[in-house]
């Protein structure tokens, strides 16, 4: 007896041997809800708790997800409405850093320059630096160098700094990018905070690693490692700890490099 093959064999009993082919998904026409009204719902909910400090911080989140929405006055008419400064000035500092990473320098700008705490300006003044210095020119560049100079608070700073010397090292800026470096330093060892020091000094030092200056990413890491030795214990034995173990892995890398 013949034996049939595929190929003797009828379309039709084909269809029952090979699998079908798996056919288009079908969307029914669902029209999206607008998101200022969600922003609205959220608001509502936010105004029904009876705490005001929670609500505050409700109306901070609310703010910073707007900012990203792209809701920019809604945002800072939320902001109005927290009734803690120091709430306040994180929430500001949040719609400008979600403002500088959406690359609007100019609001981002005028946003920071509203708020009254400096350490929480200063945080969005260096996300401003940040974005600044992403395209390597060297014009943005030194104008990203004057804000990293008036930012008030010195870890921000130094971060801010790091940033620049960075940007400067991409653009073949080497020279400039270590006395940047330098003075980044100059900055963190002036800090009357030695954790906020010793914050300052690792940031510099990965830094300084990342661009292929190894040596000094090391001699900062001794320098560092020298201050986190000497904290005393209580109080400060668990912070110790972890500072060591991440002084150690950094000097590790290095070494493996």
């Amino acid at each position: 007896m013949r034996r049939r093959t595929l190929l003797s064999l009828p379309i039709v009993a084909l269809g029952t041997v090979l699998p079908r082919p798996p056919r288009e998904p079908t969307f029914t026409s669902v029209p999206f809800p607008d998101p200022q009204s969600i922003f609205s719902d959220a608001l509502q909910a936010a105004r029904s708790l009876p705490d005001e400090y929670d609500q505050s911080v409700v109306f901070r989140a609310i703010a910073k997800a707007m900012a990203k929405a792209g809701l920019l006055n809604q945002a800072l008419q939320i902001v109005r409405d927290i009734k803690f400064n120091c709430i306040k000035a994180q929430a500001l500092c949040d719609i400008a850093v979600a403002l500088a990473e959406g690359e609007k320098l100019d609001q981002a700008t005028r946003t920071a320059q509203k708020i009254g705490d400096k350490r929480w300006q200063s945080r969005a003044f260096c996300a401003v630096v940040k974005t600044m210095v992403k395209g390597n020119a060297q014009t943005v560049i030194s104008e990203a160098l004057q804000i990293a100079r008036s930012v008030e608070d010195v870890f921000e700073r130094s971060k801010a700094f790091c940033a620049v010397a960075m940007a400067m090292v991409k653009a073949g800026m080497m020279e400039q990018a270590l006395a940047i470096f330098d003075e980044a330093l100059q900055v963190a060892r002036s800090h009357g905070d030695t954790l906020r020091q010793l914050d300052a000094l690792r940031i510099i030092a990965e830094a300084t690693e990342e661009v292929g200056v190894k040596e000094k990413a090391f001699e900062i890491l001794a320098e560092a490692l020298q201050i986190a030795q000497s904290l005393p214990r209580p109080p400060f034995a668990f912070l110790q700890a972890l500072i060591l173990s991440d002084i150690a892995a950094k000097i590790a890398r290095i070494q493996k490099q």
